[in-house]
């Protein structure tokens, strides 16, 4: 059994205007200590995908399907086993270090809470233990700094204060949502190393988000692309990005520079994202696909195998184009 099982989540909003589906038939797993990169272009699903998982959806917010942690069920549990299990099995880093923070508490007693919280540490172990969690994290002179407000370290600090809270009780899963997108280049590198070391120091498993190709591909063993609330294709990092099978993930690298190193020209994909008012019929990349087939504006496309990669199906793709072959 895998540590995390997404099986057809759905995740919609009622409005006016009608149902919007943010998420649609989501399904993918995560084992113990792995590694998932998560990519697409904005409104493409990725941040309610972790919010979902999280329980931290807002309170209008439809959910369906199945999400499982070690075999426990997440959509409908209370908030109070939400509660016990946030912090302590799962955990998130929210991509604004400021806004995640609060304004008027230190940073020590910030983290000392979750210590207290789901540790059952008293007021001076968590204090101690929360120095010990900043000077791992790379804040120098924890002991005075633990006594900081948060408007009194940069950016860069702020994030790193978040994940040393995040992975204060030792969680079996870490999602990272956009963790470095309002840092500088120097900054977002330490902060990833921060991670990935951190990581597979303790054991814990991650989801990483982030529109960045080339960081993922560095950091996550695999890789999945979302488009309109839907995963186009899912695999090996390596080998998604070496050998994309779906159009949509072939049009993400071709706007990047290089993975290795040169300096191609840039290309840009037409049209816009799907609005989820009035979404496409049939595969939500279509009216912007340079491959697309007649049927691709009527049938969704059943997420079929593509590649088995030892004694494991590890390669999946969502296109009609791959069924064609």
């Amino acid at each position: 059994m895998s540590l995390l099982e997404v099986s057809q989540l759905k995740v919609s909003y009622p409005t006016r205007d009608g149902v919007f589906d943010v998420v649609r038939d989501l399904s993918f797993e995560l084992d113990e200590a792995d590694s998932l990169g998560i990519a697409g272009e904005s409104g493409s699903g990725k941040s309610q995908t972790a919010l979902a998982i999280m329980g931290l959806l807002p309170a209008n917010a439809q959910v369906g399907g199945s999400i499982r942690l070690d075999g426990q069920e997440l959509i409908g549990e209370s908030e109070r086993v939400l509660d016990r299990l946030r912090g302590k099995s799962l955990a998130m880093v929210f991509q604004d270090p400021m806004s995640a923070l609060n304004p008027y508490m230190t940073v020590g007693r910030q983290i000392g809470e979750v210590l207290e919280l789901h540790q059952g540490m008293s007021a001076n172990e968590a204090a101690k233990r929360s120095c010990e969690l900043l000077q791992m994290t790379g804040i120098d002179e924890p002991g005075r700094r633990s006594k900081a407000y948060p408007h009194q370290f940069s950016g860069g600090q702020r994030q790193r204060i978040l994940i040393a809270m995040a992975l204060a009780c030792g969680p079996r899963l870490l999602i990272a949502d956009e963790p470095t997108t309002a840092l500088d280049v120097t900054v977002q590198k330490k902060i990833l190393e921060l991670l990935r070391s951190l990581c597979k120091e303790t054991g814990t498993a991650l989801i990483l988000i982030s529109h960045d190709l080339a960081v993922l591909s560095g950091m996550c063993r695999n890789l999945m692309i979302m488009y309109g609330g839907r995963e186009m294709e899912r695999g090996p990092s390596q080998r998604v990005l070496l050998q994309p099978t779906h159009p949509y993930t072939a049009a993400l690298l071709r706007t990047l520079e290089d993975l290795h190193g040169g300096a191609g020209a840039l290309a840009v994909i037409p049209g816009e994202p799907p609005d989820l008012r009035n979404p496409p019929g049939g595969c939500p990349f279509h009216p912007r696909c340079s491959e697309v087939l007649p049927h691709c504006s009527k049938e969704i496309p059943r997420t079929r195998p593509v590649r088995r990669i030892g004694d494991k199906q590890s390669h999946w793709v969502a296109c009609h184009l791959e069924q064609e072959q």
